[in-house]
């Protein structure tokens, strides 16, 4: 008896899972960089952060979300493979 393997492309559910992954990050980034405009002055009045902070730390966001994606899916492609991720 042959073994067949079965890919991501084969289980639909999986498909929709990890699409529904990946919007919910993208959608939790963006949300992320455009609320924070809107609590500025709480921030700035309860926090004391300045603007330049508050702006580093939106910009800080994605770049942070970009190296861990690489650094995750890397670590992903080298525990489970090229043809299985």
């Amino acid at each position: 008896m042959e073994e067949t393997k079965q890919t991501l492309k084969d289980n639909a559910t999986l498909r929709w899972l990890v699409l529904l992954a990946v919007i919910s990050f993208l959608f939790s980034t963006y949300w992320l960089q455009n609320s924070c405009y809107g609590f500025k002055p709480i921030v700035e009045a309860d926090f004391g952060f300045s603007t330049k902070q508050l702006v580093s730390m939106i910009v800080q966001t994605p770049i942070t979300n970009m190296l861990g994606i690489f650094f995750v899916g890397g670590i992903i492609l080298n525990k489970l493979s090229v043809r299985i991720t």
